[in-house]
């Protein structure tokens, strides 16, 4: 694992930031988001839907909630960093948890120390997952996913 300093970052000298700020195609989002739900599931949180693109033009994050039903979080995932898209989801599935009261409804309990703990847990779920994401397509052919032609019926 790479370390960079302070003014590595402020001058934009990052050894590859190719991985994190490369973005997602739709298969890559799906499994991003199934690991983080898996992860908020494991904490005990209540697992929102995540679908692309949010319908509010330009937003990069919308919550819907239903009476009833569980939260959908919507992320725009193309065009944007891998990372960016990672926040999202890590913010909308403890975000969907609290209703507009502030109270919290995922299940963390626990004070504002355990929201930090649960955070982390998914913030660790969602890189372990861009980390897979990225040795994948290292380690698969150049070829494009759906590149295949088309058998008219």
């Amino acid at each position: 694992m790479e370390s960079y300093t302070a003014p590595d970052v402020e001058s934009g000298q990052l050894a590859d930031p190719g991985p994190l700020s490369a973005s997602l195609n739709s298969v890559e989002f799906a499994y991003l988001a199934r690991a983080v739900c898996a992860a908020a599931e494991e904490q005990g949180l209540s697992v929102p839907t995540f679908r692309s693109p949010p319908t509010a033009g330009g937003a990069g994050r919308s919550i819907r909630r239903s009476p009833g039903q569980r939260a959908t979080v919507a992320v725009r995932y193309r065009s944007r960093p891998r990372i960016s898209v990672a926040a999202d989801m890590v913010e909308g599935v403890l975000q969907s948890g609290r209703s507009a009261g502030g109270k919290d409804r995922s299940g963390s309990g626990g004070g504002p120390g355990a929201d930090f703990a649960v955070r982390d847990r998914l913030w660790m779920a969602a890189t372990v997952a861009l980390a897979e994401l990225s040795q994948s397509t290292e380690t698969t052919s150049s070829a494009p996913v759906g590149s295949q032609t088309r058998r008219a019926a």
